[in-house]
């Protein structure tokens, strides 16, 4: 009987010991599982539906990974604009001549530019480079986006088809500006 009081007393502190490592190992879990993609979208975006969408979409579960996902929405519709305006560029429509020929031209270029600047961004993100590197490569596919635009300011009362593509591409990559620069603040908390 003397031993049945020393088992139980090892009992208990090996069982003690075993629910605070659970504890601990679940307390690391829930602060892992707490990233809310809603909130970083809508405290640091100025165009938070979209940014929502997309932490949707991807399913992001950090803030690194909801930057890296509106990166590689804003890569998707660059392409997808880009072929827009090729497209255009190439009818025989006597609308796509002359001035806004050279506004689709300045257009196509900026594009090529944006998708660039994502696609390093993208690169920087996946190997963890330098934050201002990163900046300076979302702020040039912003500066890139804009030009286009600007381009087309230029030309009278033109109609632009690839619009709604061209608008939703200003948002996602202001978002990425946006939420690159919060993910900075992020990371030194962290």
């Amino acid at each position: 009987m003397a031993g049945q009081p020393a088992a139980a007393v090892v009992f208990l502190v090996l069982f003690a010991l075993a629910v605070t490592g659970e504890s601990r190992l679940m307390r690391h879990t829930n602060r892992i599982a707490l990233f809310d993609p809603t909130t970083m979208c809508k405290d640091a975006t100025q165009f938070q539906k979209v940014c929502l969408k997309v932490a949707k979409a991807s399913g992001a579960t950090s803030p690194n990974a909801l930057v890296q996902a509106n990166v590689e929405a804003a890569i998707t519709t660059t392409q997808q604009v880009s072929k827009q305006v090729e497209k255009l560029m190439n009818s025989s429509s006597q609308d796509y001549q002359g001035i806004m020929g050279s506004a689709l031209s300045a257009c196509r270029e900026s594009y090529d530019s944006t998708l660039d600047a994502l696609q390093q961004s993208q690169a920087l993100l996946q190997n963890r480079g330098s934050h201002d590197d990163l900046m300076t490569q979302l702020s040039a596919a912003s500066t890139f986006v804009t030009t286009c635009k600007d381009s087309l300011g230029e030309v009278p009362e033109a109609s632009y088809p690839p619009e709604k593509v061209h608008t939703l591409l200003h948002k996602l990559v202001s978002n990425t500006l946006d939420l690159g620069a919060k993910l900075n603040d992020h990371n030194e908390k962290h």
